[in-house]
């Protein structure tokens, strides 16, 4: 095994936070489109992306999960096998999670809205 530099570690993860804030800032504001909510607060919602890439990742690598062994051939005849057990696509989980994070933020954002909205009075 080789050492990986620590700078390398840190332009990865920053690539990666940046990635899931791209993709929270196009969900969030797609969904204040749908939902017809004001795009004023879009800037939360690329936080949460970032952060979601961070949360999914390490509940992926904390959880549990059934072992799984891979067999491979490889092309000269040897035979790998690779057991794991945890989930194999930990950033799959993670870019998921930074597209749900602002969604869920919009439809609390809606929820808020019509709470708030004042009653409409009928008749009169």
């Amino acid at each position: 095994m080789f050492p990986i530099v620590p700078q390398v570690v840190v332009l990865f993860w920053a690539a990666a936070a940046l990635g899931g804030m791209v993709i929270g800032l196009v969900c969030g504001f797609l969904f204040a489109r749908i939902l017809k909510l004001k795009r004023a607060h879009i800037w939360k919602d690329a936080l949460l992306g970032g952060v979601g890439v961070f949360v999914g990742f390490v509940a992926t690598i904390e959880m549990p999960w059934p072992e799984n062994t891979v067999t491979t051939v490889m092309g000269d005849g040897n035979v790998l096998h690779t057991t794991m057990n945890q989930f194999q696509h930990p950033f799959l989980v993670a870019y998921i999670f930074a597209a749900l994070l602002p969604i869920f933020h919009q439809l609390y954002r809606l929820r808020q809205s019509t709470r708030n909205a004042p009653a409409v009075s009928k008749g009169s």
